[in-house]
C-alpha cells in the first residue's frame, strides 16, 4: 500500500451540508429510498430531513454519523442534537464542522490529479475494492455500479459536491431480463393453481433468463450518467474542482 500523503483540516458547515445533499441525491435518484424533489438547506429541520431521507431513529443515525465523520466528541451529544426534531441542519452542520476533520490531499511533486488518484487507490483498497486494474482509463460507471455506496462515501468526504446527479438508463436486455424474471416466477404458481404444470415451457424460460443475466453481467451495458463521469480520469478532474 502506498504512503497516504494526507493532511487534515476542519470541514466548513457548507461542506457538511453538501455531503448531506450528496447522500440525499444518492438515496433519491440512485437507490430510490428517499423522497425526490426536495432541497436541503441550513433551515431544513432535523425532523424534515429524517422524513425526506427515511433516516434511522436518532440513536442509530447518530452512531452511523459519529463513525462516518470520525467525530471525537461523546456520541450522546449527537444523539441529543438529533433527538430534537426542531433543530436545523444548520445546527447539525456547525456541530460536525467543529468536531470533524477533512482529509486534504497533498500533491507534493505530483500533479493534483495524480495525488487524488493515489488517494482513491488507498481508500478503495481499505474498502476492499479491487484496484488491480484500476487506472485513469477505467470505466467509472461500471465500477460505480459494483461499489456505489462505498465510492459515493469516499468521494463525497474528499470532495463534497463531486457526485451531484444520477440519470439511470436501462437497455432492452435489462427490460427483457426483468420481464422474464417476473414471468418465470409467476408462471409456475399459476400453473400449479390450475393443475397444469408444463415443465417443457418453464425450464426453457429459466434457462433464457439465466443466459440474459450472464450476458448482462459480462457486457458493458451501463449507459447511465453518473454526474457526467465516464472514466476515472473524468472523476479526477471533477474532484479537483471540488477540493
Amino acid at each position: 500500500m502506498k504512503r497516504d500523503k494526507t493532511e487534515y483540516k476542519h470541514y466548513t458547515p457548507e461542506e457538511i451540508l453538501q455531503i448531506l445533499i450528496d447522500f440525499y441525491n444518492f438515496q433519491a435518484y440512485f437507490c430510490f429510498d428517499a423522497d425526490t424533489g426536495h432541497q436541503l438547506t441550513f433551515q431544513t429541520t432535523i425532523g424534515e430531513w429524517r422524513k425526506i431521507c427515511d433516516q434511522e431513529k436518532p440513536a442509530k443515525l447518530a452512531e452511523y454519523l459519529h463513525s462516518f465523520f470520525n467525530l471525537d466528541t461523546n456520541q450522546s451529544e449527537l444523539i441529543n442534537l438529533l433527538n430534537n426534531e426542531d433543530n436545523t441542519l444548520g445546527a447539525f452542520c456547525n456541530y460536525v464542522a467543529n468536531n470533524a476533520i477533512k482529509p486534504v490531499i497533498l500533491s507534493g511533486t505530483l500533479c493534483l490529479e495524480t495525488a487524488i488518484f493515489e488517494k482513491l487507490k488507498i481508500e478503495f483498497e481499505k474498502k476492499g475494492i479491487d484496484i488491480t486494474d484500476f487506472t485513469p482509463s477505467t470505466d467509472f460507471t461500471v465500477l460505480f455500479y459494483k461499489h456505489a455506496e462505498d465510492i459515493m462515501s469516499i468521494v463525497s468526504k474528499l470532495a463534497p459536491g463531486t457526485l451531484s446527479y444520477y440519470k439511470l438508463k436501462y437497455s432492452i436486455i435489462d427490460k427483457l431480463e426483468a420481464l422474464l424474471m417476473i414471468f418465470s416466477i409467476i408462471t409456475p404458481i399459476v400453473m400449479i393453481l390450475f393443475y397444469h404444470i408444463i415443465w417443457h415451457i418453464i425450464i426453457p424460460l429459466f434457462i433464457v433468463t439465466i443466459i440474459l443475466v450472464l450476458i448482462n453481467k459480462k457486457s458493458k451495458r451501463f449507459k447511465s450518467d453518473i454526474s457526467g463521469y465516464r472514466t476515472i480520469k473524468d472523476l479526477l478532474i471533477g474532484m479537483k474542482k471540488h477540493i
